[in-house]
């Protein structure tokens, strides 16, 4: 029941963590997919399910330091340059990260800056639908 609350209000934990391993685990099983990689992608899972729990933990504890709170831009940016480390990490663990470094990197950046715009969209979203009950309520 918690948790069905919880995510009932998007910029909590449990639904930023949802976020972003929804765009992680998505982009780790769609790219190599579309370029033809037929072995198993669980390294891959793995590794992408790590790199949303670690974005979006720093995401979150950095959040208001970060500006992510005032602008979607910051996090659209911050979402971006946080995926870098994420994907360089990976490539030392991940043979196919490895092996086409350019196209992980690519891609986790085009994974970061979406959830770092979310994460910054939801808690703006959240903001306004609070300032409006609390409006109607007065």
């Amino acid at each position: 029941m918690v948790i069905l609350k919880l995510l009932q209000q998007r910029s909590s934990w449990p639904s930023s963590l949802l976020t972003g391993l929804i765009g992680w685990n998505g982009f780790a099983v769609i790219v190599p997919l579309a370029l033809g990689y037929a072995e198993t992608l669980r390294p891959l899972l793995l590794m992408a399910s790590g790199a949303a729990v670690i974005q979006v933990v720093v995401l979150r504890l950095a959040f208001v330091p970060l500006r992510m709170h005032r602008s979607l831009m910051a996090g659209a940016i911050w979402g971006g340059l946080t995926a870098i480390p994420l994907v360089l990490g990976a490539a030392q663990y991940a043979e196919l990260v490895g092996q086409h470094p350019w196209i992980a990197l690519l891609t986790g950046i085009y994974v970061g800056i979406p959830v770092g715009v979310f994460l910054a969209y939801f808690h703006r979203d959240d903001r306004e639908i609070e300032a409006a009950a609390t409006e109607q309520c007065r």
